[in-house]
């Protein structure tokens, strides 16, 4: 037989040879760029720090703007019932928009709305106090937490005028009055 019709290949022998490099096992990431991955990290530290200061007002704590609205005189007033120093009082005619939940706005130094919060249940008050609160009037509170650290906080309530406080006015406690 003519080996050019019918070659015969000699049997393959099964030869080792290293597997590519795409397959062979990688150490873990933190392994093989341990500077890389450091710096990533702390960048993320980084990011995440600046981002709780600002936040939280950078740095700024949150402080309580308190104060009362005292509406008067009795011609303002509608009692419920006989007239009762502490008793449950409501705006009279012509306050018709000055009620329990009326919105109390706070604003700060650049114009912009620290909080907004209600207006309490107005409270009958009929003898002077030490407070400056009149005899017959309705007195209504307010509390809003905001952010501090403004060099002046406004008080809008309901669509009455806005005023505007000094930080130590703040803390002392706002005292508005409306119908005097």
């Amino acid at each position: 037989m003519d080996d050019e019709q019918n070659p015969i290949a000699p049997a393959s022998q099964p030869s080792y040879a290293p597997p590519a490099a795409s397959e062979q096992p990688q150490p873990p990431l933190w392994r093989r760029r341990p500077v890389q991955i450091g710096a990533v990290a702390l960048l993320a530290a980084v990011g995440v720090g600046v981002g709780i200061a600002v936040s939280s007002g950078s740095g700024n704590a949150q402080i309580h703007v308190r104060g009362t609205l005292q509406l008067g005189p009795l011609s303002a007033v509608a009692t419920s019932g006989t007239a009762a120093d502490g008793g449950a009082c409501t705006a009279g005619q012509g306050y018709d928009d000055i009620t329990p939940g009326t919105t109390v706005t706070i604003g700060g130094d650049h114009g912009q709305t620290l909080g907004v919060g209600p207006l309490s249940t107005g409270v009958e008050r009929n003898v002077d106090d030490s407070l400056g609160v009149a005899a017959g009037n309705c007195v209504f509170s307010f509390d809003v937490p905001v952010a501090g650290g403004q060099s002046a906080y406004t008080v809008t309530i309901s669509h009455r005028g806005t005023q505007t406080f000094t930080p130590a006015q703040v803390a002392d406690g706002v005292a508005l009055t409306l119908g005097q």
